[in-house]
């Protein structure tokens, strides 16, 4: 199975950015309040009682040794069963259906155009995943201000593997990643929302063997410090503060998803992103990926997680769970990411001497046994001291973790920690409205060169 890094936007050289001027994370020098912890020596960090777990050689060498075989402990599950009845193959007319009915529904439309074909001969390519590859592309002036965009380039999400050997099956399975994010994507409350990426429009590649077909790409906002991941390895010693507000980005992101009634499914720091904001001081973090999200399910429905990646995924991932229960998945995940995020980006599960040097499979054997057995949360609360966090520090993590790291689903509560992020100036966020499903397979003809999806009533 392919590691997805659909939108690990591994970004262009320091150097090619800089010369571009896109923003103040642009060159190796750290900027911000965190510059000083970035530019400490590593002989600093060293404490008289190091953190239970963590090898000799302080904090630096732990980040290292962790940082290693993270990369080679991702592995993405897929499931080979439909996630619900809804989820079979769609063809491009329903695509096409599906797009022309969000801009019909939106007084915003200019801002989505379908526009194409385009050529990707100039697209630098970002990395590879599951379903997409992922290419950075520059624009012009003029198509910066029209988008409202802090930087002159944009990713686009193109579709892997399309080619005469793939039936009819396999084609609409790449297509319905397409459709899972243009439907997460286009829903107003979260297009417009500061923790959601932004998808800018969609566009078409022309197929190479056949000059009358062509293919859909996404065009995505681009983050000038790649994922949650790339920015703690480019910045490893980050203030906490920063630590805790890119969390609670995150959960607010994760929040609004769920009230639109989308479940991620793939949660994790490769599939977050960290933007500039324009304030030297702070950047933003937006969820993206959603190519394993579910979506579109009736009360009475059950599914399955399409796709999730160990080890950041709930103990209950691999079965097929009722509708309501299914975005606790996601807050499972959510702790997992908090953990992580709290150790400086290293995998947090190399911290145990016993897990440490094991190859991948024992390791997620033995991972999964850690969940199963409720074992994560004490173990992740071990962990929450210098130098990764003060003690007081600690307590607030520790309450996250109490409220997502749980193995009864019942006991996960995302607005617990996002009242715990935010502090006593927490308000509960409004209401979103929720994500109308749509009968993929019933597409009705409109007006010539027009067609769209009817949409079906959700209690």
């Amino acid at each position: 199975m392919d590691h997805d890094d659909s939108l690990n936007a591994s970004r262009p050289t320091w150097g090619e950015t800089a010369s571009q001027g896109t923003g103040s994370w642009s060159s190796h020098a750290p900027q911000g309040p965190w510059a000083a912890a970035h530019e400490r020596d590593a002989s600093q960090t060293a404490r008289d009682e190091p953190v239970p777990l963590v090898p000799p050689g302080g904090r630096d060498a732990f980040i290292s040794a962790a940082n290693k075989p993270l990369i080679e402990d991702e592995e993405r599950v897929v499931h080979n069963v439909v996630s619900h009845q809804d989820s079979r193959p769609v063809d491009f007319l329903k695509l096409i259906g599906l797009w022309a009915t969000s801009m019909g529904q939106d007084e915003t439309g200019e801002e989505f155009r379908v526009e194409g074909p385009t050529s990707m001969a100039a697209a630098k390519t970002l990395g590879r995943g599951l379903s997409f590859s992922v290419s950075l592309v520059s624009i012009e002036d003029q198509i910066q201000r029209r988008l409202r965009l802090g930087s002159p380039f944009v990713v686009y999400k193109k579709l892997r593997h399309l080619n005469d050997n793939l039936d009819v099956i396999e084609r609409g399975k790449l297509l319905r990643a397409v459709l899972l994010e243009v439907r997460a994507l286009t829903h107003r409350p979260l297009r417009t929302h500061d923790n959601i990426a932004r998808l800018l429009q969609l566009v078409w590649e022309p197929d190479p063997d056949f000059p009358d077909q062509a293919w859909p790409v996404l065009v995505m906002e681009y983050a000038e410090n790649g994922t949650l991941a790339d920015f703690q390895v480019d910045y490893p010693n980050l203030p906490f503060s920063v630590k805790k507000k890119l969390c609670r980005d995150v959960a607010c992101g994760l929040s609004a998803l769920h009230s639109a009634g989308i479940v991620h499914g793939d949660l994790k720091s490769e599939n977050v992103l960290v933007f500039d904001t324009g304030d030297e001081t702070e950047v933003v973090a937006k969820l993206a990926d959603f190519g394993c999200a579910v979506m579109d399910l009736e009360p009475s429905d059950t599914a399955a997680i399409p796709a999730f990646t160990p080890p950041w995924d709930a103990p209950e991932s691999y079965d097929r769970l009722p509708r309501d229960s299914l975005k606790f998945t996601d807050v499972y995940s959510y702790g997992l990411l908090v953990w992580r995020v709290t150790l400086d980006g290293a995998n947090p599960f190399r911290h145990v001497n016993t897990l440490a040097l094991l190859d991948k499979a024992e390791f997620h054997r033995q991972v999964r046994t850690l969940k199963v057995e409720d074992r994560v949360l004490p173990l992740a609360k071990s962990t929450l001291k210098d130098p990764f966090c003060s003690t007081e520090e600690s307590y607030i993590i520790t309450d996250v973790l109490n409220c997502t790291l749980q193995l009864d689903a019942s006991k996960r509560d995302l607005n617990r920690s996002l009242e715990l992020l935010h502090g006593v100036s927490w308000l509960k966020p409004s209401s979103i409205e929720p994500l109308m499903p749509y009968e993929y397979h019933n597409v009705t003809s409109g007006p010539p060169g027009t067609c769209f999806v009817r949409p079906r009533c959700c209690l």
